[in-house]
């Protein structure tokens, strides 16, 4: 079952940092044609923003997000090769069924995971809902 999750984000990975270059290429619009002369500079206020325009803004978004990916992407890959932990990556990440997953041991010490990282609530001097009455 491992093998085949790993396989599986293998895929989805390869098809993000190749198949949305390749669908940008193939289907966006890249608005830029050359340096734009003072006068349509001049113009650029009064221009009126047609669907071809805002198709040309949401391609290079597009790839600026990819563009920060694919390096957020290559930092994780140095770290990974090198065994150290990537820059601003959290030490301690909670999933979704409460286990805690640590990264690898350091000499400094860390809280455990049952430990909680703030004190619990002060007791309430009202009954649990369950015992209230109407």
């Amino acid at each position: 079952m491992t093998r085949l999750r790993g396989t599986a984000a293998l895929a989805v990975l390869a098809a993000l940092v190749a198949g949305v270059p390749w669908a940008l290429v193939q289907f966006g619009n890249w608005p830029i044609h050359g340096v734009p002369t003072g006068e349509q500079l001049r113009d650029l206020g009064d221009a009126v923003v047609s669907d071809t325009a805002v198709f040309a803004v949401l391609t290079v978004a597009a790839w600026a997000v990819w563009s920060v990916f694919l390096a957020s992407l290559l930092v994780e890959v140095v770290a990974v090769a090198r065994g150290v932990q990537a820059p601003g990556s959290p030490s301690r990440v909670r999933c979704s069924d409460r286990r805690a997953v640590s990264s690898p041991p350091s000499s400094s010490p860390s809280p455990s995971p049952t430990t909680p990282d703030r004190p619990p609530p002060a007791p309430s001097s009202r009954p649990p809902p369950h015992e209230r009455h109407p």
